[in-house]
């Protein structure tokens, strides 16, 4: 957000000076830094060994930035480990305001496909459009009903989120997914569309959307079993039932059952994970559920999660604790259930590391499993009679190690139609993955530009990269380019890897952009790559200079520059100077578009000249007129108001800036990380950031910031944060 651009920054002007202030605030004894709440911890009575074993391994967010789409190469996607799995997009969780991740789920808008990932945090549910995978947008977040925990859970049923956490007095929240078709200037803060109140706390929630029925596990009720919630009408749900003659039920997966066994078939059965059995209860009464079976297993450490095969025969499980407790690998057993009354153990698959396996979920030939500190596995259970699983791809969020401990991949979700995965991290955010476990290829190029001055040719390289075993041979071709322009490609066809030139030949074709597309095919597999070609016919106009105005003053020290398109402009060319002739020259910059702002600051009180050129192909055009403006005066200290306003403490440190004579600027981040960018700090020689009451993800600085308040800092600057929670949130 630019300098003073909304009404959340104010200037004050007096005299002074920044670090005497920080010296006599500190010399005074830290009375603003009380007012921050204590910490606020998560221990309680009924917590079970998983939960305290968590907290005790509890991190701070990691400071990641967020990744564009990297392939899997060579074993590696930018700095995360892979293999047949590539990278489309991160969300770090301080896009999200969080300080920490949990559970993830997805959701399919019926009306037009476009899919939407719906990440679990400490404070709240995240919603993210990834109907562009590669350029996934934050909508915006569901506020936690009662307080922050590290757990909360997710589910979707008839177009509404159904979330339940282990938060005290939380109940169940209903959300409205139809909510997120149309978010005008997102991010936004949501509202719960309904709120079930029959329990407090709950670990975790399973949807069987073939009844419509919901299942509330680890609750403050029904010992901490099934607590059955009919949602049939979405916002209007009820109780149904209780199941607790097998006491806790850490997670459970309901459906009509449509497997082999004759005496059950058609029934609701759902598949308990009870700590340390697997325990399978008929709910098709829900006043009166039947325990069909209760089964133990050696060598259980806490019976976690499972889900069936989608031909309700074998259910595969992982136990939290069997890694930490017995020392071996990570460990995915199989029971086969085709039998309910007496489901026996096939046998496991130990994994080539030791991480703690979480969740898992089946589909098709694979179970997608989420193991913390070694992230996504993917297996092929094809051989699933015999417990003969293998490893066919892994994507590893925490590449640091793979030990047995409680950080890394805590979810995920493989169910969208376009393949996309998404895993959701503890301390990292939001992971959207694209995995190939069949033989496939993968098309790129880095130049997806073609340009062209009046008649002539451009080329350019795609490079085919074989996925998964790929030995095919690969056609090209091209679609959409204006008549005039030939393509062709050297070698066509190609078998990968290895990479072919596309050569466009333009015979007299109007100036202008054309979008097209290459394709690449082999059989049934067919993938398409968008390019422009630009054709010129001459040199570009000049562009016609829009802001700053001329001769504006007062103008932020980042300004954003503006001016109109030139006639057959590609690229344009803006300079800054300090003098009219432009010999002094203190800011250049090359952009596609009409428009730039420059990642540093200018000098306050000074006169800047600017100017633009535009260039094509046939080259350069001429210059824009040149306009001057004046930056605005900065004063030394910067006052960060990152306070939740509950109380509202910024008094107390203007009350204090004013009584020494000194002169500031306030920033409030209005409650989220909205914070002061590099640029924006730069001028300052003195911040001072407080967090009053704020807790819980977004106290202090996030990590953007903190990567650019270190940057500030190595300038010889004064940064003064009084934050205790800022501290908490991030583990310190």
């Amino acid at each position: 957000m630019p300098k003073r651009s909304v009404a959340y920054l104010l200037k004050i002007i007096t005299p002074g000076a920044a670090c005497l202030f920080l010296a006599l605030f500190l010399a005074q004894g830290g009375r603003l830094a009380a007012q921050d709440d204590e910490p606020r911890g998560e221990e309680r009575p009924g917590m079970t060994e998983t939960m305290r074993r968590m907290l005790e391994d509890k991190l701070p967010p990691e400071n990641r930035e967020a990744m564009s789409a990297t392939l899997c190469v060579g074993g590696m996607a930018g700095p995360y480990p892979c293999n047949n799995v590539d990278l489309l997009a991160f969300i770090p969780l301080a896009t999200f305001g969080a300080s920490s991740g949990n559970d993830s789920w997805g959701w399919t808008d019926p009306l037009d496909g476009k899919e939407y990932a719906l990440m679990g945090l400490n404070n709240g549910t995240g919603f993210v459009d990834i109907s562009d995978p590669e350029n996934p947008i934050y909508l915006g977040k569901l506020p936690t009903h009662t307080s922050s925990s590290s757990w909360r859970d997710i589910k979707v049923y008839n177009n509404h989120a159904f979330i339940v956490s282990e938060a005290g007095g939380h109940g169940m929240q209903v959300f409205d997914l139809t909510e997120l078709r149309s978010v005008p200037l997102p991010p936004v803060t949501f509202s719960e569309t309904a709120h079930y109140p029959a329990f407090g706390n709950a670990h975790n929630l399973a949807i069987n959307e073939d009844s419509g029925y919901a299942y509330a596990i680890g609750s403050n009720t029904c010992s901490g079993g099934l607590h059955m919630i009919n949602i049939q009408n979405p916002t209007n749900p009820t109780n149904a039932g209780c199941f607790s003659a097998d006491g806790y039920t850490h997670d459970t997966q309901c459906v009509n059952y449509a497997g082999p066994d004759p005496n059950h078939q058609g029934k609701e059965i759902c598949f308990n994970s009870n700590e340390d059995t697997v325990t399978i209860v008929d709910v098709t009464n829900k006043a009166a559920p039947v325990q069909l079976s209760r089964t133990p297993y050696a060598g259980s450490g806490y019976t976690h999660q499972g889900w069936l095969t989608e031909d309700h025969v074998y259910f595969l499980m992982d136990d939290e604790l069997d890694e930490q407790s017995f020392g071996h690998n990570t460990r995915t057993r199989v029971f086969d259930a085709s039998d309910l009354d007496a489901p026996t153990l096939v046998g496991f698959y130990d994994a080539a590391v030791p991480s703690i396996d979480h969740n898992l979920y089946t589909l098709g030939d694979y179970v997608f499993e989420a193991n913390y500190r070694s992230g996504l596995r993917i297996l092929d259970i094809t051989d699933v009679a015999t417990a003969n699983l293998s490893e066919v791809g892994y994507f590893d969020i925490y590449p640091l190690n793979d030990n047995p401990s409680f950080n890394g991949a805590w979810s995920n979700y493989p169910y969208f139609a376009s393949g996309v995965v998404i895993i959701s991290g503890i301390e990292q955010g939001l992971f959207m993955v694209q995995p190939a476990l069949s033989p496939d290829f993968r098309m790129n190029t880095t130049d997806p530009v073609l340009s062209v001055c009046g008649n002539g040719n451009d080329s350019t390289t795609l490079d085919l990269t074989p996925r998964n075993g790929y030995t095919g041979t690969v056609t090209l071709s091209a679609g959409g380019l204006p008549a005039g322009a030939t393509p062709s490609f050297t070698p066509n066809p190609v078998t990968p890897p290895d990479s072919s030139t596309l050569d466009v030949t333009v015979s007299g074709v109007t100036a202008g952009q054309y979008p097209f597309m290459v394709l690449a095919t082999d059989s049934a597999l067919t993938h398409t790559l968008d390019l422009d070609l630009f054709v010129s016919t001459g040199a570009p106009g000049a562009p016609t200079l829009v802001a700053p105005a001329d001769g504006a003053t007062n103008v932020s020290l980042t300004p954003d520059y503006e001016w109109t398109a030139a006639t057959q402009g590609q690229s344009y060319e803006l300079e800054v100077a300090t003098d009219a002739a432009f010999t002094t020259i203190v800011y250049t910059a090359t952009v596609a578009g009409i428009s730039h702002t420059p990642p540093t600051a200018l000098d306050p009180l000074t006169t800047y000249y600017w100017r633009v050129r535009a260039s094509n192909e046939c080259g350069p055009g001429a210059n824009s007129a040149v306009f001057d403006f004046t930056t605005e005066d900065v004063p030394p200290i910067l006052l960060v108001d990152d306070d939740d306003n509950s109380p509202d403490v910024r008094a107390t440190y203007t009350a204090a800036l004013d009584a020494l004579g000194l002169e500031y600027d306030i920033w409030d981040t209005a409650n989220s990380d909205n914070e002061p960018s590099v640029a924006l700090m730069s001028p300052y020689t003195a911040i001072i950031w407080f967090s009053g009451d704020e807790f819980g993800g977004f106290a202090g600085p996030g990590a953007t910031a903190e990567a650019d308040l270190a940057t500030w800092l190595d300038n010889g600057n004064c940064l003064f944060i009084s934050s205790q929670d800022y501290h908490y949130d991030r583990g310190l």
